[in-house]
């Protein structure tokens, strides 16, 4: 009974996580575009990831402002509510908003998406085992515990890699400061589903808004059941499925700006998750610096025939800034902005 007892408390950690990153993540969608047309299985993806993505900076701006706390987190939220307030004229405590969240929640999925999701509830049974593997214990989750153990991002000498880049650590640290932290592994869980259900966004249809009738129910395609499954059930994506690595979340945030871009081409506006989706995927590991110069090609891609010079020069900036952070404070703390490269040379 623990173990049942676990894997119910995991999905539903698991579940108020994914919620809240949909919310969070509708504070970068245009208002007009809200309202034009339904949400598809692309929005509920790079809405939820880029919703990851906010929450993200908001736990490194906490973490560097020694706020990593309840507290802290609490006035994240309620500053979020008030950005609600204040760009999308919504109340986060109304019965209507969430209404209007949970039906687009909702009216997104379609059958290959929910073969893919209840074939992940079978999947996620391994996310209750405790950490064993060597990254997870001496690394990873050590660096969480401390974090959330001082209330604020620190240099630790005595552990692997103390000047890294950590972005998503900083949800493993938030979850030990809510005394969460035994369903770590349900997070990773969280985005090896998201990863699925983005590829199967690639291969999905964009439907005409004008088109009355259709429905997302209707039969798909055989591919559209069996490319998600190649990826779900390959060895290499079960082995760290279920464990406090970040190599599936890294995959997830590799995907979705390219998803992004994919779509934009098609006249969707979603450079703003393009932006924070790959900014933060700059900063979960220091070699993902050498993606910078593919994610900002996918953003001009992105933006080349829609947007003026002048904005897109702004977000290819925002992109630059946003992956920064950690790398700045390796430079300024250990001389080298991504130890041990360039050592030699600083």
């Amino acid at each position: 009974m623990p173990v049942l007892k676990t894997y119910v408390l995991g999905m539903a950690v698991a579940h108020l996580l994914w919620l809240y990153f949909f919310t969070t993540g509708h504070l970068l969608r245009p208002k007009a575009f809200e309202q034009s047309r339904c949400f598809s299985i692309t929005d509920l993806v790079t809405t939820s990831v880029a919703g990851m993505a906010v929450a993200g900076f908001c736990l490194l701006l906490l973490g560097f402002a020694h706020l990593l706390n309840r507290p802290g987190i609490l006035l994240a939220l309620v500053f979020e509510g008030l950005l609600f307030l204040w760009l999308k004229g919504e109340n986060w405590l109304s019965y209507s908003f969430w209404q209007k969240i949970c039906r687009r929640f909702v009216g997104a999925w379609t059958v290959p998406a929910l073969f893919i999701y209840l074939l992940f509830l079978v999947l996620a049974v391994p996310a209750v085992l405790p950490p064993t593997f060597s990254d997870s214990v001496s690394y990873h989750l050590a660096y969480a515990v401390d974090w959330a153990n001082a209330g604020r991002i620190y240099v630790d000498p005595f552990l692997r890699f103390p000047y890294y880049a950590n972005n998503f650590l900083l949800f493993y640290s938030a979850l030990f400061v809510l005394k969460l932290g035994s369903y770590c592994h349900f997070l990773n869980w969280l985005c090896g589903l998201l990863t699925c259900l983005g590829v199967l966004a690639f291969f999905t249809p964009v439907e005409n808004p004008f088109r009355e009738g259709t429905s997302t129910w209707k039969l798909s395609r055989p591919q559209h059941f069996l490319i998600p499954l190649c990826v779900a059930l390959s060895p290499a994506f079960l082995r760290y499925l279920n464990v406090a690595y970040i190599d599936v979340p890294i995959g997830l945030f590799l995907l979705v700006p390219i998803l992004c871009a994919y779509r934009s081409s098609s006249g969707q506006p979603f450079e703003r998750e393009l932006v924070v989706s790959a900014a933060f995927c700059v900063g979960m590991k220091l070699t993902l610096i050498g993606h910078l110069p593919f994610l900002l090609c996918s953003l001009l891609f992105a933006t080349a025939r829609r947007l003026p010079r002048r904005q897109i020069a702004v977000l290819c900036l925002l992109l630059v800034s946003l992956s920064l952070p950690w790398y700045l404070r390796n430079l300024f703390g250990a001389h080298d902005p991504t130890p041990p490269v360039f050592n030699l040379l600083f």
